[in-house]
């Protein structure tokens, strides 16, 4: 069976998604004493809304950044842009693990065991759907460049069904994590 994606395939995805959690992780360091002060609030605000009612609006992002991405790999001048959202990714990644440790120090190892596991299987299906999606691009291009024909249903189908399917993957993560955190969260 053929593989969807390789690992030299994926390497631009990670690659953006690592640095991206760089970044968030440094960023803790640059912002002001002030603006540190303001990040203890809404980081206890954060921890405490986690709950049951925001799982609609966490969905409806997510799969606003899988919509983006598939739109990014239809339009080719624009499919480069697909890696900002695993960069992005990324960046929330890093900075809610520094924000956390400098918010509750020993205590953030708690927060991180339950908040980190969603995080981390969100920017995999981001990665994972970034990937295709370029792949998909890169075909695209290939096809143009050796003037063969396109059955454009066919793409658009294949493209439309992958939207789904990651869709699904993000929103059955999101509910799941969603419903364990709250539970554990509030027993902390």
């Amino acid at each position: 069976m053929k593989n969807i994606v390789n690992k030299k395939e994926i390497i631009p995805a990670l690659t953006s998604a690592l640095i991206g959690v760089i970044f968030g992780l440094i960023y803790i360091f640059i912002i002001s004493k002030v603006d540190k002060i303001n990040l203890t609030a809404n980081i206890s605000s954060y921890i405490s809304d986690i709950k049951i009612n925001n799982i609609l609006s966490e969905i409806t992002r997510n799969t606003l950044s899988i919509a983006l991405i598939t739109v990014f790999s239809v339009v080719i001048p624009l499919s480069p842009l697909a890696l900002l959202i695993t960069f992005y990714k990324g960046i929330k990644i890093g900075f809610l693990v520094s924000s956390l440790i400098y918010t509750y120090r020993l205590k953030s190892i708690k927060y991180l065991l339950i908040l980190l596991p969603k995080e981390i299987l969100l920017i995999a299906i981001m990665i994972i759907y970034t990937t295709i999606s370029l792949k998909f691009t890169n075909n695209l291009i290939m096809l143009i460049k050796n003037r063969k024909s396109l059955d454009i249903r066919l793409y658009f189908k294949r493209i439309s069904l992958l939207f789904v399917i990651f869709s699904i993957a993000v929103s059955t993560v999101i509910l799941i994590s969603t419903l364990i955190s709250t539970f554990l969260i509030s027993k902390i």
